[in-house]
């Protein structure tokens, strides 16, 4: 009953936001750039997507471009995205996961009211991961994404 948390490493699994980006574009709406946060949102709060809370992620404000160099160790990518809520309900982004330069996942109109996208991808052999949001319809009224949870998984052993 006095456990918290039961926190586990066997290299198989590593959070993105316990990553540095390799290198950040972000690219100012009016000259305002809201840079991005690890483990909580853009305000300092909890990372809240319509379907709750999440612990660990990433909020960003479009448009950000965020490239991590994964080295080619990692086989899947699993995330969920979505708009920070409640500043997010009226957000319209394009959103898109790139590996070396090749387009993994893409939701060009990508919206706020809207449920958040589970996503599961293979990047087997990946060297370059991107994480995109742009500018959507709308201008810039309420571009809060999150990537929630966002993990790299490395393939299983066989040992």
């Amino acid at each position: 009953a006095k456990v918290a948390r039961v926190q586990t490493r066997n290299g198989r699994l590593v959070y993105l936001s316990e990553m540095a980006p390799a290198k950040v574009e972000q690219v100012p709406y009016f000259d305002r750039v809201m840079p991005f946060r690890v483990d909580k949102s853009l305000t300092g709060g909890p990372l809240k997507l319509s379907d709750g809370d999440h612990p660990r992620g990433i909020a960003v404000h479009a448009r950000t471009v965020l490239h991590y160099d994964t080295g080619g160790k990692f086989q899947r990518l699993k995330t969920k995205v979505g708009f920070q809520q409640p500043e997010g309900r009226l957000g319209r982004a394009a959103v898109r996961v790139t590996g070396d330069g090749k387009t993994l996942f893409e939701r060009p109109d990508f919206r706020g009211d809207e449920p958040p996208a589970d996503l599961d991808l293979d990047v087997s052999g990946v060297k370059r991961l991107a994480l995109e949001v742009d500018f959507g319809e709308g201008q810039d009224v309420g571009d809060r994404v999150v990537w929630a949870n966002a993990r790299l998984l490395r393939a299983e052993s066989t040992r």
